[in-house]
């Protein structure tokens, strides 16, 4: 994609919005609400000093995936294809600009975005032309944007998958994490149950107290009194 001096850093802001942001955004209501094949999605555009990359994001079954990446591709190609509507163009960059200016509320962040723009973008007043550059973002410019970044030539998929195996995988000693059939359970005479797990390495004593609670166990004479 492209770095944070580029003209097209406020397009890209405003296509990231678009796509992935919150459970109104085009591959959300696409992948997660309509054609259920995501548990969760997004977008997001990295713009370091140097050209960044534009990211799209899902975790869902592996069965799942090529239908997935096609869905992926077809909102893709409807950004470059046709031109959002006036609402959703103002939605999207609503929402860039109040995270930017959420975080920007105390004096040290404000301080810190001015040393920012002035080591990143090379100028210390940059907040401000990046307000005045994600207002003046339009329908046409996010168009002619998509259509020159979001391209099948410069894309990379990466797909964290579990290993294919026969064999069960346990937590071990080697691994760093002590395995489970290492515990020790003792039954107290009140009918506790307690799980003792030692590991030598750490200098350090963890206790966590667990019991049955919540709605599963609740009814409506005892409604809140796990809380």
């Amino acid at each position: 994609s492209v770095g944070l001096g580029h003209k097209d850093l406020y397009n890209m802001d405003v296509l990231s919005i678009l796509l992935g942001s919150g459970e109104d955004s085009r591959l959300s209501r696409a992948l997660y609400r309509e054609k259920m094949l995501v548990y969760s999605t997004g977008s997001y555009s990295y713009t370091p000093k140097e050209p960044g990359i534009f990211a799209v994001s899902a975790v869902l079954k592996d069965e799942n995936a090529e239908k997935a990446i096609k869905e992926i591709w077809t909102q893709i190609e409807c950004l470059k294809t046709s031109l959002v509507s006036e609402a959703e163009l103002a939605k999207a960059k609503n929402i860039v600009l109040s995270n930017y200016l959420f975080s920007r509320q105390t004096v040290q962040e404000r301080a810190g975005a001015i040393v920012d723009g002035e080591a990143m973008a090379g100028d210390f007043n940059f907040s401000k032309r990046y307000i005045e550059g994600i207002n003046s973002v339009t329908k046409e410019s996010l168009k002619e944007a998509a259509r020159r970044y979001l391209t099948r030539e410069n894309s990379t998929i990466v797909r964290l998958a579990p290993r294919r195996s026969n064999k069960s995988v346990r937590p071990s000693a080697e691994s760093g994490m002590p395995a489970l059939s290492n515990a020790e359970l003792f039954k107290l005479q009140n009918g506790l149950r307690v799980l003792v797990l030692e590991e030598k390495g750490l200098d350090i004593v963890s206790i966590m107290a667990v019991g049955l609670g919540g709605l599963r166990t609740e009814h409506f004479a005892t409604n809140g009194i796990s809380n």
